[in-house]
């Protein structure tokens, strides 16, 4: 394939290059890169297509190169309603699992930035009650190994305790707390019994 750049586009072409290269752990940079070459048809004096760009030189699918720039769309719209995406997810997988508590932009500013927020508290509850059950599910365990089955119920209960702080917290979108909650005491029991 061969169409000739600009000096300018071969030089952008280099510097967003670099962008994707160093972008472990930098999903946004990546994914702004990504979309201003497919945009702009960087890529197009090697590659046929976009698709064919992401695979032979970045060794991913074009649905992967897409989801990077899904994040970064992601992070352009938190940031205009006040928030900054790299302060609650740190990856690109998490910035897909918020976009899904996300309704779609409505146009009114208004409305969309409550949306935003409220999609946030969600997704930020749900990912501490992930958090939580794994270190608990985790404490009972070690307290069922090291002292036998009443110290996991003590276990058990003390995680009752914390989820209820973080229920208060929390508030309305605590449902996935009280999951935690009782998977918790259903796994402190099965100990003990």
């Amino acid at each position: 394939m061969s169409c000739d750049l600009t000096r300018k586009e071969t030089s952008d072409l280099e510097k967003l290059e670099n962008v994707i290269a160093k972008g472990v752990g930098r999903f946004l940079a990546v994914g702004k890169a990504l979309m201003e070459i497919r945009d702009r048809r960087l890529y197009r004096t090697e590659y046929a297509t976009f698709e064919e760009y992401c695979r032979l030189r970045w060794h991913f699918s074009r649905q992967r190169g897409l989801q990077f720039i899904e994040a970064e769309k992601l992070g352009q719209r938190l940031s205009e309603a006040g928030v900054d995406l790299t302060t609650i997810v740190v990856n690109e997988g998490q910035a897909r699992e918020l976009a899904g508590d996300l309704a779609a932009p409505t146009g009114d500013e208004v409305k969309d930035a409550e949306a935003v927020q409220a999609a946030v508290e969600t997704w930020t509850a749900k990912e501490k009650a992930k958090r939580v059950r794994s270190e608990e599910k985790a404490a009972i365990a070690h307290a069922a190994n090291e002292n036998g089955p009443k110290a996991a119920l003590e276990q058990g209960v003390r995680t009752l305790f914390r989820a209820k702080k973080i229920f208060q917290k929390v508030g309305p979108a605590a449902g996935s707390v009280i999951d935690v909650i009782e998977q918790a005491l259903k796994e402190a029991a099965a100990v003990v019994v």
